[in-house]
């Protein structure tokens, strides 16, 4: 059963926010410990991915992991686990890396703040829940870059299910929200869902009054329900799929899924609070091997090796800025920063990509302030254990004219003809300009939020749109500017400085 109901936003910066508690059998590892392990493997970064990756390496017991991560494990924090409050951790400096942008030009030379999950389980503990998939022909380009034929839909797809464990109830309400049967694109079940993963997903139970209002009028628009868009194609209009457990309406995010609700292992060794400044790097007869990580812990410097291989797993941000930080980089860069250069490597923090997103907002609904945190407390169910999922990816084709398309696409052609022959910007012109063209490839997407994200006041209820765009043309940096490992990078990601992104 589905309900549906008056939505509200209420003052969640100004009351009292409870947790439900949840057990854990990670026991993070204090420092003499970790320093006296040997490990095979170091992870640098403990987020969405690097706690994947080193909850499966440890699963071969004959290897030792270690974990490094400048956050904190928090769990049992309502912010972070009440699917109600997601988005509240944003900006918010103990969950937050809060990095900011230099001054945008075609933004009013504002700067931009780029959030960053600094915790364990990084930004799968900070993002707003969503859980889907792009379409077949955006993960078939990746053999663009790559001969190894592993890397396309059909080798990642046994991966992206073997991560999930996707609830058969709630069901899907959007079939009955789309009252006209010319109105789908995809009506069937769906059938590329995973059943026994660590992440568990779901579909709400709750939807908003103007869910289904939202719906029959993007349809009415044109723009066709999709019922299976983890399939192969993202496009039309989605109930995506959250990363929350039905069990307990918590949020299910990495060290939950893959430490929490597993056997403890007790080989895979995680420092938490501890932020990695620099590589170990040697030299050999076949070059620069990478021999353990140096890292800072309480204002105070350690050293930690590994025999096998070190996993930068830090994010677009972090990971570029310790390869600069060890001597991998572009030689003028690390020159400027009294840097070392010991590989030569200009594309380092180059590439950098951001989406950008216009926001909608009304404030003419009714409000609504029938919701207790008691309920959720007691029950792990009711609104809080719930958030926004109605989304629409749109084509070009779905956007605009024939006509309108051409100059898009002209406009496209122009801001990408400066990139060398077979440079990874010109590689992935070519990709981004064949998606254009694509019926089963988004360029924009739409998203519905039952709530104010904008200096929402008290008493006050809103619906807000956000509209972005999907696969912007537009080219940054993030580079260091100091030797200081503890600096914030300079991040450059050049925004709308595109016509085509405008």
């Amino acid at each position: 059963m589905h309900y549906r109901i008056p939505w509200l936003f209420f003052g969640l910066l100004s009351v009292k926010v409870f947790a439900i508690p949840r057990s854990c059998s990670l026991q993070t590892t204090d420092l003499d410990g970790f320093l006296s392990t040997k490990y095979d493997y170091i992870v640098v970064g403990g987020g969405t991915a690097g706690v994947a990756v080193a909850s499966r390496l440890a699963e071969s017991g004959g290897l030792n992991i270690g974990v490094i991560e400048a956050g904190d494990f928090h769990l049992n924090d309502a912010i972070v686990d009440t699917p109600g409050f997601a988005g509240q951790g944003i900006g918010n400096q103990s969950l937050d890396w809060g990095f900011l942008s230099v001054p945008q030009p075609s933004l009013e030379s504002r700067n931009i703040l780029l959030s960053r999950g600094k915790l364990l389980g990084g930004s799968s503990g900070l993002n707003l829940l969503a859980f889907g998939r792009g379409s077949k022909p955006e993960y078939d380009a990746w053999k663009t870059f790559i001969s190894d034929s592993g890397w396309d839909w059909n080798s990642l797809l046994p991966f992206f299910e073997k991560s999930e464990s996707v609830a058969k109830v709630p069901e899907n309400p959007f079939a009955n929200f789309t009252l006209d049967p010319k109105s789908f694109l995809i009506r069937s079940s769906p059938r590329s869902n995973g059943l026994n993963g660590p992440v568990a997903v779901s579909f709400d139970s709750i939807y908003a009054e103007p869910v289904p209002t939202v719906v029959q009028t993007l349809n009415s628009l044109g723009i066709k329900t999709n019922m299976d868009p983890r399939d192969g194609n993202a496009t039309g209009l989605v109930n995506s799929l959250l990363a929350i457990d039905r069990s307990s309406g918590l949020r299910s995010y990495s060290p939950i899924g893959y430490i929490c609700n597993q056997q403890q292992k007790s080989n895979l060794h995680i420092l938490t609070g501890a932020q990695a400044t620099k590589v170990l790097l040697q030299k050999t007869k076949s070059g620069i091997q990478a021999t353990g990580v140096s890292f800072n812990f309480k204002s105070q410097s350690y050293n930690v090796t590994s025999s096998r291989e070190v996993i930068l797993s830090a994010g677009s941000i972090q990971t570029p800025q310790l390869l600069e930080l060890s001597g991998i980089g572009n030689a003028s860069v690390l020159a400027n920063a009294g840097i070392q250069t010991l590989i030569n490597l200009p594309g380092v923090g180059e590439n950098f990509q951001e989406q950008p997103f216009q926001i909608f907002v009304d404030d003419q609904l009714q409000t609504f302030f029938g919701i207790t945190q008691l309920f959720f407390k007691a029950t792990g169910t009711g609104l809080l254990a719930q958030q926004d999922a109605t989304m629409a990816f749109f084509p070009l084709e779905s956007l605009s004219s024939p006509e309108r398309v051409a100059t898009l696409i002209e406009l496209f052609d122009n801001a990408n003809n400066t990139g060398a022959p077979n440079s990874l910007q010109s590689l992935q012109s070519v990709a981004q300009r064949t998606w254009l063209k694509s019926s089963d490839v988004a360029s924009a997407e739409l998203i519905f939020f039952s709530r104010g994200l904008v200096d929402p006041q008290p008493g006050e209820s809103y619906i807000t749109m956000l509209a972005g765009i999907m696969h912007p043309a537009s080219r940054g940096s993030t580079h260091i500017n100091s030797s200081d490992p503890l600096a914030p990078p300079v991040i450059n990601p050049q925004l709308l400085s595109k016509d085509f992104g405008m």
